[in-house]
């Protein structure tokens, strides 16, 4: 029984051997050492290597939901390789609207609600901030979803440019209809339409 688990142990070495023998000419081939390619994995590990390059507003595919601001990262060695990383409130200006797929690059509290039979819709027009996108866009119509007695969505009817405030740099943004703002919505803009809308705030 022992000399059995001798030949398996021996076995076992060998292959692991020949899989770091395989991996170092694949290496070879395209021009690395194995020591080189761990060197360029430590480039991407490296913050010093990433720069910020513009802001992103990411609206999720499946839900048409807004979710936030990220800033875009470009690798200095890499132009091809990019980050993007949630931001606050304060961030670059936005050079941009995304759509993505899936979630997950998002925590699991953060996962969009997914679209519904709703209780409740109700029309309004009102000016909207978007707090953290710093932008804003005046007399808009939206439609405003309630279910089990809350504002669970707030859609855009049309196609909508949203601005930045007087007295800033000027970034406008253009999102699609059926796009779900209320995640990003200042709270004065959901009080304003709660009080339209005569539901309780």
């Amino acid at each position: 029984m022992e000399l059995d688990s001798l030949d398996e142990l021996y076995r076992q070495a060998r292959i692991a051997v020949r899989a770091e023998e395989a991996a170092k000419r694949a290496a070879k081939k395209k021009g690395l050492t194995v020591e080189a390619n761990e060197d360029k994995i430590g480039l991407y590990k490296n913050p010093a290597n990433w720069k910020a390059t513009r802001g992103i507003a990411l609206i999720h595919e499946e839900t048409k939901t807004l979710l936030g601001n990220f800033t875009e990262y470009r690798h200095r060695t890499d132009p091809s390789a990019r980050r993007l990383v949630k931001e606050s409130p304060m961030l670059p200006l936005q050079a941009g609207v995304e759509y993505v797929s899936g979630s997950w690059w998002l925590p699991p509290d953060e996962t969009p609600k997914p679209r519904r039979a709703w209780q409740t819709k109700l029309e309004a027009t009102l000016t909207i901030s978007l707090y953290t996108l710093r932008v804003y866009a005046p007399e808009i119509e939206v439609i405003a979803h309630f279910g089990v007695g809350q504002l669970d969505r707030v859609e855009l009817t049309q196609e909508t440019l949203f601005a930045q405030t007087p007295g800033t740099a000027a970034q406008m943004i253009y999102l699609a209809a059926g796009t779900n703002i209320l995640p990003l919505m200042s709270q004065e803009s959901i009080r304003v339409l709660k009080l339209q809308l005569n539901q309780p705030l």
